[in-house]
């Protein structure tokens, strides 16, 4: 996991000449840290992995596109602006109502 130990303890490596004058319990805490961030990453890819077996046109989304995505879901116009035209090739774009942005109003091809 990334906590504020291993943000600062990032901040004194770079503070290091390069990592050349390193110590051995430098060279731990990178590998303990680096340990973390592939088990994140691998928790990310299956996390993924699961999305798009539910819903296959999330293929069409990059890795960091769909994770952008479901980080912002409670801003509905970016999403739909960016990814509904990528998802679904005729849809250009979802309006929705001004006052709530929760009601969609209608769904405009590219045809008009």
């Amino acid at each position: 996991m990334i906590t504020s130990d291993s943000v600062s303890f990032y901040r004194k490596v770079c503070d290091e000449t390069l990592g050349v004058n390193c110590s051995r319990s430098t060279m731990k805490q990178v590998a303990k840290i680096n340990g973390g961030m592939e088990q994140v990453k691998r928790g990310l890819d299956e996390f993924l992995e699961k999305k798009r077996a539910t819903f296959p046109r999330y293929c069409f989304i990059s890795d960091e596109q769909l994770l952008m995505m479901f980080a912002n879901l409670d801003n509905k116009e970016p999403i739909t602006a960016h990814f509904v035209p990528v998802i679904y090739k005729h849809i250009q774009r979802i309006n929705y109502r001004e006052d709530t942005k929760d009601t969609l109003l209608s769904i405009v091809s590219k045809e008009g």
